[in-house]
This record gives C-alpha cells, sequence and structure tokens, in this order.
C-alpha cells in the first residue's frame, strides 16, 4: 500500500529527471520541494519555484477484495514575472509539466503503483499577487490512481 507523501514523492522525482534531462524545460533549472503547503509566500519569491503538494486520498471499494486510491497532488509553479513575455514563457513551462504528467505510470522500486488518467493545470494567476508582487502562480492536479487488494 502507497501512502499520499510517497505518490508525492513519487511525483517530485520525475520532475527533478525530467529537468536532469532536459525533457520538460530548457532553460533554468528550479528548486523543486515537497511540503504540505506552498514554500514561499509571493512576496518573497524571485527565481523559478516549483512545489510538489500532497492535497488528498480517496479510497473506494472496486469490489470485495478490490480497493481504488485516488491520491491528488498539486504542482505549484511560481516565479517573479515583470511583464507579459515572461509570464507566457511560464505559461508554457505549465503546460510542458501538465503534458509530462498525461498517461504517466508512476513506479517505486521498479513495480507500478499508480497511473495518471490526467492532468489538470489551473493558471491561479492571482491579480493580487501580480499586482502586488508581479508573481505568477500556476497550479497543476495531478491525480495519481492505485488499485490493489485489501490485504
Amino acid at each position: 500500500m502507497i501512502h499520499l507523501h510517497e505518490v508525492a514523492e513519487l511525483i517530485q522525482d520525475r520532475l527533478v529527471d525530467a529537468f536532469e534531462d532536459s525533457e520538460v524545460f530548457d532553460g533554468e533549472i528550479p528548486e523543486i520541494t515537497r511540503s504540505w503547503r506552498p514554500v514561499r509566500e509571493p512576496k518573497d519569491v524571485e527565481d523559478l519555484q516549483v512545489t510538489v503538494v500532497p492535497v488528498a486520498q480517496e479510497s473506494t471499494a472496486g469490489t470485495r477484495s478490490k480497493t481504488r486510491e485516488v491520491f491528488t497532488v498539486h504542482i505549484l509553479i511560481q516565479r517573479r514575472c515583470p511583464d507579459r513575455d515572461s509570464a507566457d514563457t511560464l505559461d508554457e513551462f505549465g503546460g510542458d509539466i501538465m503534458r509530462l504528467f498525461r498517461l504517466t505510470v508512476l513506479t517505486k522500486d521498479g513495480k507500478p503503483v499508480g497511473y495518471v488518467p490526467r492532468a489538470v493545470r489551473t493558471n491561479a494567476f492571482s491579480t493580487e499577487h501580480y499586482d502586488q508582487h508581479q508573481v505568477y502562480t500556476s497550479i497543476i492536479t495531478v491525480d495519481v490512481i492505485s488499485e490493489g487488494t485489501t490485504e
């Protein structure tokens, strides 16, 4: 059985690997952290910050002996963007990360633990964050489905 924080760590690892292999972004390599909440307040954001936040876990019985777990993890992208062009670049970056996880099978110790049927990105381009601090924020919601036995 896998736990929510472990799923978040697998997502964090996948992001780190993608950056190291230049799969996702061809420029600045961000700090990627896992936390139970956003790491920085908007006023403190300067460089590109990616935070993986475990959000929810839902468990349902499929049959008497099978269970279905749905883990929800947010990937928060934040960066100070003084103009529209830099915000556009972050928008494209968010789309690249979203596509990285679509239809992905997450593995732990070489064994599949769940799959991602969809990833959804919300531009939380908060006018308050942007007007006060010129900070772009995007949230990618990744749902990971794990099916197993009730043992």
